[in-house]
């Protein structure tokens, strides 16, 4: 299904998301289902306009409720707060959330990622994390306020992602600190540190679906010759 906006007969609050946003945020949507794909910056470009926003988030999340839904992953990251409403929209939702890394979750976008139930990644995919940062221009009082700021944001991010992986708030703070600008974890590492709990490796998998399909069919096979031989000795 090619991914379009959530515009067909929507109510009224995506109707007015969509109006005041150029790029949106793509979905599909089936009658059991929801997905979503973040594709772009976190919150909306100051210059192009562009971004996923978290009030078209939740605009989609309210035509979800009770279905699951599968959010797939591929930025750098943007606005801190954008990204904590839109964990929080995903997090409280009352059906199973997926989350897919297909490229890079960083920054704000990784903690996003948080929000999922279970959270999958692409051997080929990365997961970076972080101290939040900000431009700050004034005197010693308003740059000690912007390092306040700075430093209850980073307590938020510890909160999500020791919740997530069960790591102590020492061993996490150092990873945000990093060696200059935070870590990044491949896949490998981020499911050995409890970030994420499966990897997708898409030629196994299709390679498997061929095999679990060849062996239902002689299974199928197997099974129509045991009763034609059955009906021949009746």
């Amino acid at each position: 299904m090619k991914p379009r906006p959530i515009n067909a007969k929507p109510p009224k609050a995506i109707e007015e998301a969509n109006e005041q946003s150029s790029l949106r945020v793509f979905a599909n949507e089936t009658e059991e289902s929801m997905e979503i794909l973040v594709y772009d910056r976190i919150g909306e470009d100051f210059w192009t306009g562009e971004g996923v926003r978290a009030k078209d988030v939740q605009a989609i999340m309210a035509t979800a409720k009770g279905k699951p839904v599968h959010v797939r992953i591929n930025s750098f990251g943007g606005d801190v707060y954008d990204g904590f409403q839109i964990y929080n929209a995903l997090a409280s939702h009352d059906a199973e959330v997926r989350a897919t890394v297909e490229g890079i979750a960083f920054s704000a976008a990784s903690f996003i990622a948080m929000a999922g139930d279970t959270l999958a990644m692409y051997r080929t995919s990365d997961f970076g994390i972080h101290e939040a940062s900000t431009v700050a221009i004034g005197n010693k009082r308003e740059m000690k306020s912007a390092y306040d700021w700075l430093a209850t944001i980073d307590e938020h991010l510890l909160d999500i992602y020791t919740a997530k992986t069960g790591k102590d708030r020492e061993w996490m703070n150092q990873m945000l600190t990093g060696e200059s600008d935070g870590t990044v974890f491949s896949a490998e590492e981020a499911k050995e540190h409890g970030f994420a709990d499966e990897i997708v490796d898409p030629k196994t998998e299709k390679s498997d679906g061929k095999k679990d399909k060849a062996a239902s069919a002689a299974r199928q096979l197997s099974n129509r010759f045991r009763n034609r031989l059955r009906k021949a000795a009746s």
